[in-house]
């Protein structure tokens, strides 16, 4: 399985620590992103897909 990685897009803007995980026919399966909890530190998270099911997370206009 190839897996594409692209950056997140949201209002057609490319988000800086956002990406998702792509497989072939553009079928999203991750999407992997940066975000700072109530104390400042960095925490990264990751949620898994399937499909289209979420597909709006990784290309979602505002």
């Amino acid at each position: 399985m190839h897996i594409a990685w692209k950056r997140t897009v949201i209002g057609g803007e490319e988000l800086r620590y956002d990406f998702c995980a792509y497989v072939v026919g553009n079928i999203n399966i991750a999407r992997i992103y940066r975000t700072k909890d109530p104390d400042g530190h960095f925490v990264w998270s990751v949620n898994m897909t399937i499909g289209d099911s979420f597909s709006r997370l990784c290309n979602t206009p505002l």
